[in-house]
C-alpha cells in the first residue's frame, strides 16, 4: 500500500502524501482543520446585518447572580441557611464552651520542651552559638544550660 488520501473533499487533497502508518493522524489532523472551517448557511447575494447589539441580546438581561448561584433551578428550601447556622452554632458552643478537657486536649497544651527529651539544650546551643557569632550577650544562655547540667564551652 503506497500512498493512501486521507480525505475526500478540499482538505484531502492537502494530506495525499501521507502513507498508511501515517493515516491516524490525519484524519485528526483534518478533522480539527474541517471542524475550524467557517460554516455558512448565506447565500452569496445576502446582505451581513452587521454585530448584534448587546442591549437586544439574551446576554443583556442575565443577571450575574444567575451565574453564580446556577440559574432559577434552586430545589433548596428556603430555611435551610437558617438549619446549617443553628446546626454550626450548636456544634460550636459544645465543642469550645461545654466539652470538658480530656487527655488530649491536657498534652497538646503542654509545651513542646516538656515532651522531647533533650530539646531545651539544643535550642539553647544553637542561639549561644548564634549569639557568640553575631557579638549578642550570651549571660542568660549559659546560665540556663548550666542549670540544665551543660557544661559550657
Amino acid at each position: 500500500m503506497n500512498k493512501m488520501a486521507c480525505l475526500n473533499g478540499r482538505l484531502g487533497s492537502i494530506f495525499r502524501s501521507y502513507e498508511l502508518k501515517k493515516n491516524v493522524r490525519c484524519v485528526i489532523a483534518s478533522w480539527g482543520a474541517r471542524r475550524a472551517m467557517p460554516y455558512s448557511t448565506k447565500e452569496p447575494g445576502d446582505e451581513d446585518p452587521g454585530p448584534v447589539k448587546f442591549s437586544q441580546s439574551k446576554a443583556a438581561a442575565w443577571k450575574a447572580q444567575q451565574t453564580r448561584s446556577g440559574g432559577r433551578n434552586n430545589d433548596a428550601p428556603y430555611y435551610q441557611p437558617v438549619v446549617i447556622s443553628a446546626s454550626l452554632a450548636v456544634f460550636m458552643l459544645y465543642f469550645c464552651v461545654f466539652r470538658e478537657e480530656n487527655d488530649l486536649d491536657e498534652e497538646i497544651g503542654r509545651p513542646l520542651f516538656d515532651r522531647i527529651e533533650g530539646l531545651k539544650a539544643k535550642q539553647l546551643e544553637i542561639a549561644l552559638k548564634y549569639n557568640r557569632e553575631h557579638g549578642l550577650p550570651t549571660e542568660d544562655l549559659e546560665n540556663e544550660l548550666h542549670a540544665l547540667g551543660i557544661v559550657v564551652k
